[in-house]
């Protein structure tokens, strides 16, 4: 992928979603929606440093509780799952 490529995929994910977190027990990073409190996650658990969360048949964790990751991070996670990163 080009560094233009990179960075027109970034942009196009920062337009699509409000912002990109860690999931708490993959630590894969996960998108959130604009003005939603939580972000999607298909880990099937709760957070475990927050045992209230109870979000595990929600498909979604709760924002405040996630740390925080970049739209590159996110750009180059999917890429290197898709297999498109060049060699």
């Amino acid at each position: 992928m080009t560094s233009q490529e990179f960075d027109r995929k970034v942009q196009l994910a920062e337009l699509m979603w409000a912002g990109f977190y860690y999931c708490p027990t993959t630590g894969r990073i996960i998108e959130a929606m604009s003005g939603d409190d939580k972000a999607l996650c298909s880990c099937g658990r709760s957070n475990p440093a927050v045992p209230t969360e109870r979000t595990e048949r929600s498909g979604t964790h709760i924002v405040r509780f996630l740390r925080k990751a970049t739209s590159h991070a996110y750009v180059i996670q999917r890429a290197a799952r898709r297999g498109e990163l060049a060699d």
